[in-house]
């Protein structure tokens, strides 16, 4: 991370920096956006009345959508914002990450702009240390929604770009079909592994792709190959993940702000078995307190292993295993 964001941390810390005046204490109701004016039409020969057009079946992005986060932006009795308190007490181990998010945040509040809204933020460090699971969080907080893509070993820009209309199966670029489905304008888009994506000029880079994805002023008019029409990508809450910033491009690092994390540490144990149970229970569609807890034996073993290597995909597994085979054998269905 740059100095200043530093300076500006000092300065909230010992409050220099200016806090949100009273005329912006409240939080205005939900803001909309319309991510795009119009879909171009096809040409629909052969129509069986089963085929879905693109407006058909992107025709959400034409419509007002929320830019979300409004509930969540409140402060509470101690000044801090709702979504950063959640944040804290659920993922303490990444700090670092939430006091930049923190910071963007109270910037909006300041201007009354209700909803989550940050310069796209990469997470730098070991794999298993959680670090797409802040992002998870906030999705399902702030009701934004969220998605992960990993361009780990990819070998071009299609699944970020989308594909050309034309072309069978074409897609429209990665951001619009996620707020498509997320009927939100400013969905947490998570990227794993970035610096590990592949490419060339002639199947094209998604990281140059993601040079005009980030940066604001260009993302506000994407050109969208498949829908032929422009989209407003410019709200959208991008967050990636890699091992090491140091091998991204550096026009890509100049659009981020770096932050390095690690992973938790014991003394985070409780706060990482918490999250990784309301996942589990997330994934498979059931209320939380449906889960069995493991027993104290296991909790114990898994504790001093977890002491030991630090590794959240690790811990995840184990608590997988335990919890599948603690719950009984049959129930009745729920869905």
């Amino acid at each position: 991370m740059d100095d200043r964001g530093d300076i500006l941390g000092d300065l909230i810390a010992t409050g220099e920096a200016q806090r949100p005046s009273a005329r912006h204490a409240e939080i205005p109701a939900t803001a909309y956006i319309r991510p795009c004016a119009a879909i171009a039409p096809e040409a629909l020969a052969g129509h069986d009345g089963v085929f879905l057009s693109l407006g058909e079946r992107y025709g959400t992005l034409t419509y007002e959508l929320p830019l979300a986060g409004a509930a969540m932006m409140t402060r509470n009795r101690d000044g801090e914002i709702a979504l950063i308190a959640h944040l804290r007490a659920a993922a303490p181990w990444l700090e670092p990450a939430i006091a930049v998010i923190e910071r963007q945040l109270h910037i909006q509040t300041w201007a009354g702009r209700p909803w989550i809204a940050w310069r796209p933020i990469c997470l730098s460090g070991p794999p298993g240390t959680g670090k797409s699971h802040i992002a998870r969080l906030i999705g399902s907080l702030a009701g934004a929604g969220h998605a992960t893509l990993d361009l780990g070993g990819t070998s071009d820009n299609r699944t970020l770009e989308g594909t050309a209309r034309g072309w069978n199966g074409a897609q429209p670029c990665w951001p619009a079909v996620i707020m498509n489905q997320t009927r939100t304008a400013n969905p947490v888009l998570v990227l794993e592994e970035v610096e590990k994506a592949g490419g060339s000029a002639q199947n094209g880079n998604p990281l140059a792709t993601l040079l005009t994805m980030t940066e604001r002023e260009t993302s506000a008019r994407f050109w969208d190959k498949c829908l032929l029409a422009e989209v407003d990508l410019s709200h959208a809450c991008w967050l990636l993940t890699c091992n090491d910033a140091a091998a991204l491009p550096a026009p890509l690092r100049s659009r981020l702000d770096i932050v390095e994390v690690e992973g938790p540490g014991p003394e985070h144990f409780g706060a990482v078995v918490a999250a990784i149970l309301s996942d589990l229970a997330a994934a498979w569609g059931v209320p939380r307190a449906m889960l069995p807890e493991p027993p104290a034996r296991a909790m114990k073993v898994m504790r001093t292993a977890f002491a030991e290597t630090r590794s959240v995909r690790r811990l995840r597994r184990h608590l997988e295993g335990i919890v599948a085979a603690m719950v009984p054998p049959a129930r009745d269905l729920t869905h």
